[in-house]
């Protein structure tokens, strides 16, 4: 059995954390690589681990990553992140729908794509602030990294 740990293509092993991953599993014996998800794919075998870590970017070719996800699950190459939460969450649409009803964070769901002017975006959130009662909202994109365009 070989860990991987991916990483972006501009960012294999520069990450310190993902340094001091690969570094503690060497040290405890095991064979470990810092790699792209695509090279993970191309060369681990059953069993194998993969652990998605610092794979930034993602999200700009979030239909390819899915690709390259059910590529490792079809190969029965082990995967530290659950691949069915994988699915779930990277569409933030279909989380979000999923979690309505919890009263704890209210949610909804907007639809800006066919808007065309800003003013139509803020009186959008203006009209939300009024349903839940607050100056303060969160808008996340449907696909995007931890933070990106948030």
């Amino acid at each position: 059995m070989k860990i991987y740990i991916t990483s972006s293509e501009k960012h294999v092993g520069k990450i310190q954390e993902d340094i001091y991953i690969r570094n503690a599993y060497r040290n405890k014996g095991f064979s470990c690589e810092i790699v792209t998800l695509k090279n993970a794919i191309e060369i681990s075998k059953p069993f194998d681990v993969v652990i998605l870590k610092s794979i930034w970017g993602y999200y700009l070719h979030y239909q390819e990553f899915l690709k390259q996800i059910s590529m490792l699950k079809k190969n029965n190459i082990k995967l530290i992140n659950d691949y069915d939460f994988i699915f779930w969450n990277i569409d933030k649409y279909k989380y979000l729908y999923e979690l309505r009803h919890i009263n704890t964070i209210p949610t909804t769901l907007l639809n800006f794509k066919n808007t065309k002017k800003t003013s139509e975006i803020r009186n959008t959130i203006l009209q939300i602030n009024k349903i839940f009662n607050t100056d303060v909202v969160v808008i996340k994109p449907r696909i995007s990294e931890s933070g990106y365009l948030i």
